[in-house]
């Protein structure tokens, strides 16, 4: 017996049925074929095909909306597309497209930013976190000073202490700014040995965006009597395990925003067994 009543429909009564099944997302795969000619020339199956396609994309599309709001990326940021961004900045679309797989892959990576103040460090992590939003994955920005203080005031504070370093590692991808900017404080090289401790059970990349060159992270670190050099060690071990380190160089865009320029970006990226520098 066939399960196509001789009935006639249109757009509209497909529009209040998917509603009332909570399949907007599908709905608005098949108005936007259907008018397609392309579409009506292919196979039942391959219409099928092409019509999961679209409603994948919409749902994406209702996913990153949702994503950003909690991301901490300011709806006013302008954001270039990220593959512009590294366009604009001297790296290739092939590198940009290695370095978001590999931090939203299985296993978590640290991704460090490095420059002149000014230079679009900022920008360029939160362009590289949209993108990891459009495809779906959680993503957060943080003010590192600001976290920082926080988690120093809750380090003796075991369980909020451990509650908020598991809620900024609950990501797909974390980003920290302005890495290791401001004054030292006594826990620091702890906090930040237990956020790439948590980072890595939870498979949270990290991206670390810093105006200090990573040979100089050491001492930054280092308390004023050196009591904590173990500690140290541990941290900078962690960072430089396998990392995708990014330089950026150039003049600063704060101070020529009315100029169009081209910042000449050095790229390295490291892991245990290959090893590409531009």
């Amino acid at each position: 017996m066939s399960l196509i009543n001789n009935s006639s429909h249109t757009l509209e009564d497909v529009e209040k049925l998917y509603k009332e099944l909570r399949l907007t997302s599908l709905y608005h795969a098949i108005s936007k074929l259907n008018n397609d000619q392309d579409f009506q020339d292919l196979t039942f199956i391959e219409k099928c095909y092409q019509v999961g396609v679209v409603c994948k994309q919409k749902r994406l599309e209702n996913k990153y909306e949702s994503l950003k709001r909690k991301s901490n990326i300011a709806d006013t940021a302008v954001l270039p597309e990220s593959q512009d961004l590294a366009k604009s900045n001297g790296i290739t679309i092939d590198k940009l497209d290695y370095i978001i797989s590999r931090i939203t892959g299985k296993e978590n990576r640290i991704v460090v930013l490095t420059g002149p103040t000014g230079v679009g460090k900022s920008t360029f992590g939160m362009s590289i976190m949209d993108r990891a939003l459009r495809l779906g994955h959680k993503a957060l920005f943080n003010d590192y000073s600001l976290q920082a203080y926080m988690l120093n005031s809750l380090y003796l504070d075991r369980v909020s202490y451990s509650e908020r370093i598991a809620n900024l590692t609950s990501q797909t991808v974390v980003m920290f700014d302005d890495f290791l900017l401001a004054e030292s404080f006594t826990n620091e090289a702890a906090c930040i040995k237990d956020i790439l401790d948590a980072a890595k059970a939870n498979r949270c990349s990290v991206i670390l965006s810093s105006q200090l060159p990573v040979d100089k992270w050491y001492d930054k670190l280092l308390n004023k009597d050196k009591s904590n050099v173990l500690l140290v060690d541990a941290v900078i071990d962690r960072i430089l395990e396998e990392p995708i380190i990014i330089t950026l160089n150039g003049d600063s865009r704060r101070r020529h925003k009315n100029k169009t320029e081209v910042i000449n970006a050095q790229i390295a990226i490291t892991n245990k067994d290959e090893s590409k520098n531009d």
